[in-house]
């Protein structure tokens, strides 16, 4: 078992590019917990419910970001990815990171 059991998703807006959030330093960065403590990432079910959980943080964390406009987009699925793969990376499990790339 991994002896990280909390991984915490953290992600700077502006540097995605936004202006509205660089301009509102309150805001940022933007984050949030995510335990597995109770997951043993050297099953594949398990590594996929911590995929499911990463994403689902990524979501809240990058929820500001998002809006109607083409710019606002981008600049969502841009923190998306980019939290995704920085807590990817941050757990470095290799079944964790198979889920991820497919």
């Amino acid at each position: 078992m991994n002896p990280i059991k909390t991984i915490l998703l953290t992600t700077a807006l502006a540097v995605t590019g936004s202006a509205a959030f660089a301009n509102n330093p309150a805001s940022l960065p933007l984050q949030k917990t995510v335990s597995f403590a109770d997951l043993d990432l050297s099953r594949n079910a398990d590594a996929q419910t911590l995929y499911r959980r990463l994403n689902a943080a990524a979501k809240q964390v990058c929820a500001p970001a998002e809006g109607r406009t083409l710019a606002e987009k981008q600049r969502y699925h841009a923190c998306m990815d980019h939290a995704l793969a920085q807590s990817v990376a941050t757990v470095n499990r290799p079944l964790l990171t198979q889920v991820y790339a497919s």
